[in-house]
């Protein structure tokens, strides 16, 4: 798959306590022909590792949204 643009995905959630929670649940992909994925962050997952070499070839994962 070659990427166009890479950014984290974070999960937000406010527990009953009001206290709010956030985790990484994945990487937002867009491809060189425009289609949308969720790749989730995980060693089994050969999207995920795709991502890595990207990563290791010298371009950077946007950071997730506030």
């Amino acid at each position: 798959m070659k990427f166009k643009n890479l950014k984290y995905r974070n999960r937000t959630w406010v527990d009953r306590d009001g206290v709010s929670h956030s985790v990484q649940e994945g990487i937002q992909c867009l491809d060189e022909n425009d289609n949308f994925a969720l790749i989730p962050i995980s060693e089994s997952n050969t999207d995920y590792l795709e991502v890595l070499a990207w990563v290791e070839e010298g371009n950077t994962i946007e950071p997730a949204d506030e």
